[in-house]
């Protein structure tokens, strides 16, 4: 099979879940999408070491943020099972249009996250609709972004 015809949007998971497993329609949403943050806040804890990179520290305190992938999969009973957890996942052009429109997605809403609104005005904007900002309660939307855990800011 082709690679576009084995990728699936999250609504398509969910409607497949719904259609050939009888699962609610919101399966995806309330139950598979919030098991998934899970796993990964808690793999992302276990693993400081991955998101402290001394390598990379600049000589003054200053924020930032890195972007992880994570393979994960569903066993019968929806329970997440991580795969693998990258550091750098790639992000290049895809073949998929999915995963093209995808990645442009999400360099757009990483600005809108990380950007100081003042200089980003995407990122105000966004934040202005959402009525969020980063530093708001779990469950706080940016974009797609939402956060998911809530740790004091630390400094690279």
């Amino acid at each position: 099979a082709a690679e576009s015809e084995l990728l699936w949007t999250g609504e398509e998971l969910g409607a497949h879940l719904s259609e050939a497993h009888g699962l609610p329609v919101d399966a995806w949403a309330e139950r598979v999408l919030p098991s998934f943050a899970a796993v990964c806040v808690a793999a992302l804890q276990r693993a400081p070491e991955a998101a402290d990179d001394s390598r990379a520290r600049p000589a003054s305190p200053i924020a930032c943020c890195e972007v992880f992938g994570a393979d994960l999969m569903l066993d019968a009973q929806l329970r997440p099972w991580l795969l693998e957890l990258n550091e750098s996942p790639n992000l290049a052009h895809h073949s998929s249009a999915l995963k093209a429109a995808l990645m442009a997605e999400l360099a757009d809403d990483l600005l809108k996250v990380v950007a100081d609104p003042k200089f980003h005005p995407a990122a105000a904007g966004a934040r202005a609709d959402a009525g969020a900002s980063v530093s708001g309660p779990v469950g706080t939307r940016i974009g797609r972004f939402e956060k998911v855990h809530d740790s004091p800011v630390q400094y690279c």
